[in-house]
This record gives structure tokens, C-alpha cells and sequence, in this order.
């Protein structure tokens, strides 16, 4: 049983490598890194929600969450080298919160097997307070926005 299971893995292994090369041969490198892009996702949420599309946010409570997380993909296809160039070079400077200077923030950081993300908790906002999240131009490209800019209003 052991041996044929190594005899299955040994020929995944070697379709894998197959399709690997095969895909280097067919694409250009250019299509090859937008495929890699594809397969890092982010996604920026305000109190669980995605931001949306006008990028202004209202928000009815004290307490608000931002969180930017990265997805890789469980399975890549493409050689290692390849696949890593998709992904947003430390991608939690891509993001700078623009609060008040008396107003306090904690930052954590969670780290998983294919997913990843930075939090900024903010606690007891006065109603009237305005974040403001800047981001980068490849990351507002990789959340699909149109602005640099996200308001979040605080009621």
C-alpha cells in the first residue's frame, strides 16, 4: 500500500513539473506574472464589510475594525519564482491609516497557512470622527477601486 502510494505521488509530482514547463513555454512572461497576480487576492474590510465601490464608509458604532488580508492560492501552478513575483511586495505598507493624532489605534498582524492580514482596532470613536485609509496604486489595482482615498465616517 505504502509503495504504490509513493509510485501515485511520484507521478503527480512528475505531471505537475510537466505542466509547469509546459505553461513557461506557451505564455510570455508578461502573461505569466498576470496569471501570478491572479492568484494573490486582497481584500480590505471595515467593520467586516467589504469596502464599497464609492469608497466612502458610514459607521454606526464606536468601535471600528480595518483589516487588509492577503489570499495566496492553496494549490499555485506555477514554478515557485513565477508565483511569488504575483504577490504585492510587503503588503501591509501598502495601506497608511490618516486618523486625528489624539486618536489611538491598536495594530496586530495574523499570519495562516494561505492567509494573511493586518488589523487596526479602533475603540470608543466619537461620532463625527473621519478615518481615513490612503493606499497604494497597485493595491487600489488589486481591490479593484477607483480612488487612493477611503473615507469612513463615524455617526
Amino acid at each position: 500500500m505504502e509503495i504504490e502510494l509513493n509510485f501515485l505521488k511520484g507521478k503527480v509530482d512528475e505531471q505537475e513539473k510537466y505542466i509547469k514547463m509546459l505553461m513557461q513555454k506557451s505564455y510570455s512572461s508578461k502573461k505569466l506574472l498576470e496569471i501570478a497576480k491572479n492568484e494573490w487576492k486582497y481584500r480590505l474590510t471595515i467593520n467586516g464589510k467589504d469596502v464599497p465601490k464609492n469608497e466612502v464608509v458610514e459607521v454606526n458604532t464606536s468601535n471600528l475594525e480595518i483589516v487588509l488580508s492577503e489570499t495566496q492560492s492553496a494549490y499555485p501552478m506555477l514554478p515557485i519564482e513565477i508565483y511569488n513575483k504575483g504577490a504585492l511586495k510587503n503588503y501591509q505598507e501598502h495601506i497608511k491609516i490618516m486618523a486625528p493624532k489624539s486618536i489611538k489605534y491598536d495594530i496586530n498582524a495574523a499570519s495562516g497557512t494561505i492567509v494573511d492580514s493586518i488589523q487596526y482596532q479602533f475603540k470608543n470613536l466619537k461620532k463625527g470622527t473621519k478615518v481615513q485609509i490612503k493606499i497604494t496604486d497597485e493595491l487600489k489595482q488589486r481591490l479593484n477601486l477607483k480612488s487612493n482615498m477611503i473615507v469612513i465616517n463615524v455617526n
